[in-house]
């Protein structure tokens, strides 16, 4: 119980989601207060990548963060023992300083915000094994403020997840205005759509486009491994790897193996044209939906690069998350003999 609140940003902050434009620079700066000396520079500010200081002495370091929206901002104060906090950033608002105490080991924010003083309250109850009291919380803002996009945030980063009824039921206090942001369309699959697949279970038959729109049907796959391939242009490490990734396909015996990749692109001309898009040259198609389509909620993928492999009978065998080609290799050889 001791992963706070975050359960699965981590997840996201080491794989990669759909990220927008970012629209503001807000300016961060975190004050060492007794501190070793010699620290401000190893500061780490993490989300979906490392934010370097623009500035640092032995007191101060400056940050310049670009959120598209309201941001809770991991930093990690102490390489060595990974001690962190939590700072919640607005692209309206600037000037927001964090204050670290080392002789105390106590974190605070200069002018803490009404979001900042829950979230301490919450993750004290949570910190402490006291989910009960962390989940009344968490409803009672959310209750009170079912237009605030803080109280869709905590329903999709920690809270109620092992209370459904209670999480179904402060969902559905929310305002209809989050309807397309990510975080509702993922609370959303967790209470209605998404399920848990079993090693083993049937592959899920289907039909989608390719990039000339022509349909292909997966129940033409016989008696060949399967390897599901789910990704996007608009995910750097999908992209970074697609090179690596054409290259072991070539030496894939295709009489053997079907390698199939699924983009997950919201726009499907903008898939087709993609300069990645182009360089697959296996089966390639395209499914609507992105982590919130079918095949996402069948096998419960939250995060992508990802892939599925089906033994010749379409048995799941294993689910890979991340670009390991050498472990994709070795299930297929494993599968071969």
């Amino acid at each position: 119980m001791k992963n706070r609140n975050i359960q699965s940003s981590i997840l996201f902050l080491l794989l990669c989601l759909f990220i927008g434009p970012l629209r503001a620079e807000v300016y961060f700066t975190v004050k060492l207060v007794n501190s070793p000396g010699h620290v401000a520079k190893d500061i780490i500010v993490l989300n979906f990548d490392e934010i370097a200081p623009v500035s640092f002495n032995d007191s101060m370091a400056t940050y310049i963060y670009k959120p598209e929206m309201a941001t809770n901002l991991l930093i990690v104060l102490d390489r060595s023992t990974r001690w962190h906090s939590f700072a919640w950033i607005n692209p309206d608002k600037d000037n927001v300083q964090l204050i670290v105490d080392f002789s105390q080991r106590k974190v605070s924010l200069a002018h803490p915000k009404n979001w900042d003083e829950v979230m301490e309250v919450y993750n004290d109850f949570f910190d402490n094994d006291q989910r009960n009291k962390a989940d009344s919380v968490a409803g009672n803002f959310i209750a009170a403020n079912p237009d605030s996009y803080f109280s869709l945030w905590m329903l999709s980063h920690g809270a109620a997840f092992e209370n459904k009824a209670l999480r179904r039921k402060l969902f559905n206090l929310l305002d209809q205005k989050f309807i397309d942001y990510p975080e509702y369309k993922e609370v959303k699959a967790d209470l209605n759509a998404r399920r848990v697949p079993k090693m083993g279970e049937a592959f899920k038959e289907f039909t989608l486009q390719n990039a000339d729109k022509s349909v292909f049907d997966s129940k033409n796959i016989q008696n060949k491994i399967i390897v599901l391939h789910l990704w996007s242009n608009n995910c750097g490490p999908c992209v970074r790897g697609m090179d690596d990734l054409v290259k072991f396909n070539t030496g894939l015996d295709q009489s053997q193996v079907a390698f199939v990749s699924v983009g997950l692109d919201e726009d499907m001309a903008k898939w087709k044209e993609a300069p990645s898009t182009n360089k697959i040259k296996w089966t390639n198609l395209w499914q609507e939906g992105g982590l919130y389509g079918d095949l996402c909620m069948n096998y419960n993928l939250r995060a992508i690069p990802s892939f599925i492999i089906f033994d010749k009978d379409k048995k799941l065998q294993v689910i890979i998350e991340g670009e390991e080609l050498s472990s994709i290799q070795a299930e297929i050889d494993k599968l071969l003999k």
